[in-house]
């Protein structure tokens, strides 16, 4: 009887391990990001930039209006912006009115101002003229991402006609370029694209 004793003790031990034994089961998961680019226009935005070139002053100096455009890109993925003039006749903007009036498309010039916290390449951070064609002008800067919000990814588009005392700009006013009065109007085009 007292043999059998610990025979049982190791009996029961052994039949407890094997009822506790561990065994493993996976579970496979799978998130899908979707990616999401939005520019949005801040309520700030000048849906229509308007330049009053009213006095001699301004017509030999250039300016600036009080009009500006303000945006904020959300974006899931690095992104860059694009500009394209649309409405103009090669380089030139035509005088609605058709008095024959063109205005060069260089004597319009803009600048971004950037006032995101995101590292980003601006290449407009000083006064450029517009031109043909299309154009980045924002894009994340080298070795970096631009991935963000709207706090991240904010800025403002600033604008100037007549300006060529400015770097970059045109060497000679709107007198000197002969350019007629009237009204010359015309589109430029923000384009949000993923940067590749």
């Amino acid at each position: 009887m007292t043999l059998m004793r610990p025979l049982m003790l190791l009996l029961l031990m052994a039949s407890a391990t094997t009822t506790f034994a561990q065994t493993n089961q996976e579970v496979n998961l799978c998130i899908n990001l979707s990616e999401i680019l939005e520019l949005q226009a801040m309520p700030t935005n000048s849906g229509l930039i308007t330049f009053d070139v009213d006095t001699k002053n301004k017509w030999e100096f250039g300016m600036e209006p009080s009009d500006y455009n303000e945006f904020s890109v959300c974006a899931t993925t690095d992104w860059k912006i694009t500009c394209q003039v649309a409405g103009n006749n090669g380089d030139d903007i035509d005088e609605q009115s058709g008095n024959g009036g063109k205005l060069p498309l260089a004597c319009v010039g803009h600048k971004i101002i950037w006032g995101g916290t995101n590292p980003i390449g601006n290449h407009l951070n000083i006064t450029q003229p517009l031109a043909q064609g299309t154009t980045t002008v924002l894009e994340p800067a080298a070795g970096q991402s631009n991935i963000g919000g709207t706090t991240a990814n904010n800025f403002i588009v600033w604008w100037n006609v007549g300006q060529w005392q400015l770097p970059g700009m045109p060497d000679e006013s709107l007198l000197d370029k002969q350019v007629k009065a009237g009204t010359y109007k015309f589109k430029v085009v923000y384009t949000l694209l993923p940067a590749i």
